[in-house]
């Protein structure tokens, strides 16, 4: 009678485990059909007009290899009240299949009518620099990035010689707008540091810590930093 139990134990759990495969499975595909599924076009140079970016960089977005990373601005700055680093940044992603992934955070404590804003956008680029978003778009979600990097270009207008400084002593673009990374956090592109006459140049290699944060990222060290999440 036992052994009767185990058995049908046995089977019921082995049912479970195939209905969760065949429930992720489904999920799996529609989240893959909904990469692909384009529900606004705009052209690629209107779009990067809009967030005040280079229009060159359709060509360097295009250039991208799956896994590479293509930062559009980095900036950073430690609270030292708070224990906190806030960022604003914007950031591209190569996924598989011709699929990119856009993201921009703000979490610098600006001022209280500026909140924190963080937005998340996926697209393919088409023939004549045609920009396809797919995936769960919303006009929101593209005016929030928009916003962002219109901020950030606004802040990089204004920063300081000084703050300029250790990017061209290290022969990077300030705040690292223009600059991509492959899989392995390598740059794709040779550097010439100031001072060093090096004609090969150098490929910089990142750190988890110097590469764009994630948006859960964010929210967890404000989180952490605000009291909001507590772990003890």
């Amino acid at each position: 009678m036992t052994n009767a139990l185990t058995n049908d134990a046995d089977i019921l759990d082995e049912q479970e485990l195939e209905a969760l495969e065949q429930h992720y499975k489904e999920r799996e595909q529609e989240h893959e059909k909904e990469r692909h599924n384009v529900k606004a076009r705009l052209s690629g140079h209107t779009f990067l007009k809009r967030c005040h970016l280079p229009m060159y960089w359709l060509a360097r977005l295009r250039e991208m290899h799956v896994g590479d990373t293509f930062i559009m601005a980095s900036l950073r700055h430690h609270y030292d009240e708070m224990d906190f680093e806030g960022v604003a940044e914007i950031y591209a992603q190569k996924e598989s299949k011709g699929v990119y992934k856009l993201h921009s955070n703000w979490t610098l404590l600006s001022k209280p009518s500026r909140p924190h804003r963080f937005s998340e956008l996926t697209f393919k680029i088409e023939k004549g620099g045609i920009i396809a978003f797919t995936g769960k778009h919303s006009p929101e979600n593209q005016h929030s990035f928009v916003l962002t990097s219109r901020y950030i270009q606004w802040l990089l207008k204004h920063v300081t010689a000084e703050d300029n400084q250790p990017y061209f002593d290290l022969g990077l673009p300030p705040f690292l707008s223009g600059v991509n990374v492959d899989k392995n956090s390598r740059t794709t592109r040779r550097f010439y540091p100031k001072g060093k006459h090096n004609e090969k140049g150098i490929h910089y290699l990142f750190h988890d810590e110097q590469m764009p944060k994630s948006m859960m990222e964010c929210i967890v060290d404000y989180g952490i930093a605000s009291g909001a999440i507590n772990f003890s």
